[in-house]
């Protein structure tokens, strides 16, 4: 499962960092070496790296780690490999750092991080810039019995969204990136609003929504400001429904998202909310940072408030609280 770069003992006020290589990765042979270069020329110990697989794709390589006593464990990988990464370090004095090698790289995205330029995502991620961010945690029911659990960074949804992430392959992810959600969201934009029963805070109440969605930071692929107003450290979640009618409301959307147009729209219903539950008509997919879990019935949304410390670049305060943090400029 996985290898040890190096063997060398710890130093005094030197880390010891772990690296969670996905080897299927972009760039994933040369985050490698950058960290090893960065390590070694700061005098530290070289990484002890564990690489992942199909079968066990992040968390138990990050479990070692912690109890081989690192100070900092970094992934190099995509969503998926940040998530199984963060959700074994969510309450743990022990940060992450981000190595972006996959396709949509949404996290990355959103904290500001070095997509392209590995060099400086390494120093990035061993240098002293830190968030103390929230993480979104999703329990989920399926049909054929027994219950799912995991964590979130970006975002969560159920719906046509979610139907639309499992619809893109691998193969269409690989040649174009990004875009692949795009082409696959094409074929799923005529689809009809699909009946739920939505509970925020203890309120439940009936919907007919494409998707509904739960942000803890603002962006998709692309850039899009799904949740404009999403802050990674203030407690709370983002929601919105997207109640559409007709070809009309998906222009409004279009032009809210694209073009960072108001939103002010009845095909975008945003609320906020600690903790949700979702209860679709049947079976349907779960997205998780982009990662999907199949014929969900009962899908259980919280948050875990300040529960992980991720390295990455200083953000500007947010417009008129000088004490409030953003990522969504």
């Amino acid at each position: 499962m996985g290898d040890n770069a190096g063997s060398t003992g710890p130093s005094p006020g030197r880390p010891r960092v772990g690296l969670v290589l996905n080897p299927l990765g972009r760039r994933a042979d040369r985050a490698r070496r950058e960290l090893a270069a960065a390590l070694a020329a700061a005098g530290a110990p070289a990484p002890t790296v564990l690489t992942t697989t199909v079968e066990s794709p992040g968390a138990e390589q990050t479990r070692r780690l912690l109890a081989a006593g690192v100070d900092l464990v970094v992934v190099a990988g995509g969503d998926g490999t940040v998530r199984e990464a963060a959700r074994v370090l969510a309450g743990t004095d022990v940060a992450l750092g981000i190595l972006p090698t996959g396709t949509a790289n949404i996290v990355a995205r959103n904290l500001r991080l070095p997509r392209r330029d590995v060099r400086l995502a390494t120093a990035i991620a061993l240098g002293a810039g830190e968030l103390r961010m929230d993480l979104g945690r999703a329990r989920m029911t399926i049909a054929a019995g027994g219950v799912v659990e995991s964590v979130f960074l970006v975002m969560a949804g159920i719906g046509r969204d979610a139907q639309t992430v499992a619809a893109t392959g691998a193969r269409l992810k690989r040649c174009l990136g990004w875009l692949a959600y795009f082409a696959a969201g094409i074929r799923h934009a005529v689809l009809r609003p699909l009946p739920m029963v939505v509970e925020l805070d203890g309120h439940p109440r009936r919907a007919r929504t494409w998707t509904v969605l739960f942000g803890n930071l603002p962006r998709i692929p692309g850039g899009i400001a799904v949740f404009p107003d999403a802050v990674p450290d203030d407690g709370v979640l983002e929601t919105l429904e997207v109640p559409l009618r007709g070809p009309l409301d998906w222009a409004a959307v279009a032009c809210t998202g694209l073009f960072h147009r108001p939103r002010r729209t009845r095909a975008l219903a945003y609320g906020r909310a600690s903790a949700a539950r979702v209860t679709p008509p049947g079976p349907l997919p779960v997205q998780l940072d982009g990662d999907v879990v199949a014929d969900v019935v009962d899908l259980e949304v919280g948050l875990l408030p300040s529960a992980l410390t991720v390295r990455c670049p200083p953000h500007r305060p947010r417009s008129g609280d000088p004490n409030r943090t953003t990522l969504s400029g």
